[in-house]
């Protein structure tokens, strides 16, 4: 266990890695839901992380290992915790035309599905489940927007790491400094 890579960052390099490869996979660009350009042409995608931890109840598993801190050379314990849990991703995809939004919907699913369980498999990414593709078309302003799209849940490994010193030398106890 050389690097250690902390939740906050996996859910970070999950994301990037999923929405790049659904973008790749689609031929659109995907942006989070909350940066999406209404002007943008269709056809796009975009995507939210509704829920980047879902824990599954486990306690998880704990390590201890001794480092040195490479600016004082101090040594102290890292406690080093690590779990399983789940991230829930839904995407959107947006076009003039039904039928379109439909294909890219189904395009998007079928590569989580397949190809792309592979590939996040290598790194450390199972997709537990694709949920329904649906209709999520809707009304924006005064424009009919034809949205299809649906939900992914993805496991992932969760790392938490605790620093812990070290006693270096421990007092004398209470005999001894009353001989000093």
């Amino acid at each position: 266990m050389d690097e250690i890579i902390t939740m906050e960052h996996e859910i970070i390099r999950i994301r990037n890695l999923v929405v790049s490869e659904l973008a790749k996979e689609t031929g659109t660009q995907i942006t989070l839901s909350d940066e999406q350009d209404p002007t943008a042409d269709p056809p796009y995608g975009y995507y939210s992380v509704i829920s980047p931890y879902v824990s599954s109840g486990e306690l998880g598993s704990h390590v201890q290992r001794t480092a040195i801190a490479p600016d004082d050379g101090c040594r102290y314990i890292e406690n080093i915790r690590f779990e399983h849990p789940e991230m829930v991703m839904p995407f959107n995809f947006c076009s003039n035309n039904d039928a379109e939004a439909m294909q890219l919907t189904m395009k998007a699913a079928g590569w989580l599905l397949h190809e792309g369980r592979s590939l996040l498999s290598l790194e450390n990414i199972v997709v537990l489940r694709v949920g329904n593709a649906a209709s999520r078309s809707g009304l924006i302003g005064d424009e009919y927007v034809r949205r299809w799209g649906f939900d992914v849940t993805i496991r992932y490994k969760a790392l938490t790491v605790r620093k812990d010193e070290i006693i270096q030398q421990a007092r004398a106890g209470r005999k001894n400094q009353k001989e000093a």
